[in-house]
């Protein structure tokens, strides 16, 4: 057993699976499992899936690895009994604008919206350049980034340790909605709970490792690494190794229970201990655009029409790493997905097959679909905005100052 993981070892006929596990292009699903109807699905036929292989890897971490396909179960964390404490006992009182109630005091360190940590202009760049396709967002709070995400088209998985941020989250009516309109479903059904079970999963880091069913494209990780102290790291590194590209923030202040609070020195010389590369140009380029972003003024979509875009936590704090392990995988061979043909000094490069120039459309060969983007779509940016004007109030800049202690 990896020291200080929380992890237990499980015996191989009783290990369940939880549905909140990502199911990102498996072919072993429906066939693999019997439902009892409970809130666990036990896997019967492995399939794919070697659970022996996956407790393995749990009870000895090794992060120069990539964790095996399929994943452990999610481990949410025991509520706290508001009912039978005092506000300042259970530590309520204290948490002044940050969410968490009925959390235990290690968990809620999220705000209703974080404007810092918040910049489409970055994650439209993620798509177009980088290539997402595939993402997790790895503390993902109420899912406001997760959700852009998902109404682009990116398939996405949100993890998050808050019950109270679960409940609070914003992407099951997004997911209903969607199922609603493109698959004949009812709200509420079996189909929808399965759906959101598996794109919203609550576990917490302290009581055990958790990573993605598959691989994916990208981790987005914005102010989590500075909660969870250093003897738990290795439970959320396990999802970060399932990644190709990482983009994480952390903070250089305190907050709510700001365990780890480091340099960007520190950082980067932890995540490459484990085999990460930390990409210097990548990094500069999203702190660069997250600068661009905050001198465009864009109006953010909150009651205050005072407050622009100004991703603080991106422009200043954001690191960029490479996986190799998971970025050399065939599956994840469209990551950088800009255009290869060229076309002048003025015009930026295009997909080949997609050129302005006969000539060169018969010349050159097409790159495949699947080497393409995700085409960003505004509309459904407009509607995002709209969605995030509608569910979320902004806290105050003074009241936001008196909680950096």
């Amino acid at each position: 057993m990896y020291a200080d993981t929380g992890f237990t070892s499980v015996p191989m006929d009783t290990m369940n699976f939880r549905r909140n596990s990502m199911d990102m292009n498996t072919d072993n699903d429906n066939d693999n499992v019997v439902d009892d109807g409970s809130d666990e699905v036990e896997v019967k036929v492995k399939g794919q899936v070697d659970t022996n292989a996956i407790t393995k890897y749990a009870n000895n971490i090794n992060l120069l690895q990539v964790p095996p396909y399929g994943s452990p179960p999610a481990r949410p964390s025991p509520r706290v009994d508001v009912a039978s404490i005092s506000d300042t006992k259970s530590g309520h009182a204290l948490r002044g604008i940050y969410g968490g109630k009925g959390d235990k005091l290690h968990l809620g360190g999220f705000t209703e919206i974080d404007p810092e940590g918040i910049s489409p202009k970055l994650w439209r760049d993620m798509m177009e350049y980088f290539g997402v396709k595939t993402l997790l967002d790895v503390g993902c709070g109420r899912g406001l980034s997760t959700s852009w995400f998902f109404m682009q088209g990116v398939d996405v998985q949100c993890v998050e340790g808050s019950h109270d941020a679960i409940t609070r989250n914003v992407l099951p009516e997004l997911i209903t909605q969607k199922m609603m309109e493109e698959d004949d479903v009812t709200k509420g059904s079996p189909e929808v709970q399965a759906e959101i079970s598996k794109r919203l999963v609550e576990h917490d880091f302290s009581l055990g490792p958790y990573w993605p069913e598959d691989t994916v494209d990208a981790v987005w990780s914005v102010e989590l690494l500075e909660h969870i102290s250093r003897n738990f790291q290795p439970n959320y590194l396990t999802a970060f190794k399932k990644a190709a590209l990482l983009f994480v923030t952390h903070s250089n202040w305190g907050g709510w229970h700001h365990t780890e609070v480091h340099d960007d020195a520190w950082w980067r010389a932890r995540m490459e201990m484990h085999g990460f590369v930390y990409s210097e140009e990548y990094t500069k380029r999203v702190r660069k655009l997250g600068h661009e972003e905050a001198k465009e003024n864009h109006k953010l979509p909150v009651d205050d029409r005072s407050r622009v875009y100004n991703p603080i936590h991106i422009k200043s704090r954001m690191l960029v790493f490479i996986n190799p392990l998971v970025a050399s995988k065939p599956q994840h061979a469209h990551i950088l997905s800009e255009g290869g043909c060229y076309l002048s000094a003025k015009d930026p490069r295009v997909h080949c097959g997609e050129e302005k120039n006969p000539r060169a459309r018969k010349v050159n060969t097409p790159i495949p679909e699947r080497f393409k983007n995700i085409p960003y779509k505004e509309e459904q940016h407009t509607a995002w905005e709209e969605m995030i004007h509608s569910k979320c109030t902004l806290v105050k800049k003074e009241d936001k100052e008196e909680n950096k202690d």
